[in-house]
């Protein structure tokens, strides 16, 4: 059974914690993979996985975006069907964060 105590410093429960703590610093990898190469989709796809993680809708869309903007140059078609597929997902989850919302 997962502990379910909260985290007195975080307020947190146990098991949040821990993923917050993987989705950041996954963050910080992928922030250094696109550093040093601009056009890795695939750290910009899970950049955003990672910001959908810690809620933080609007980061996990624009890193979506642009995953979307670097497979459509490259005409890999695959990866932007699953691209949009994500995006499709993430502005049902974060309605207010689509372009035009207030």
């Amino acid at each position: 059974m997962l502990e379910t105590r909260k985290n007195f410093t975080a307020n947190i429960p146990f098991p949040d914690v821990a993923m917050k703590e993987i989705y950041e610093k996954g963050l910080v990898e992928y922030k250094k993979a696109v550093k040093k190469n601009p056009q890795d989709a695939n750290a910009y796809f899970n950049m955003s996985k990672a910001y959908d993680g810690l809620n933080e809708g609007r980061k996990a869309i624009l890193a979506a975006r642009k995953a979307q903007q670097i497979w459509d140059l490259k005409k890999d078609s695959e990866n932007s069907a699953k691209v949009r597929k994500r995006l499709r997902e993430l502005n049902k989850n974060y309605p207010s964060t689509e372009p035009g919302a207030s």
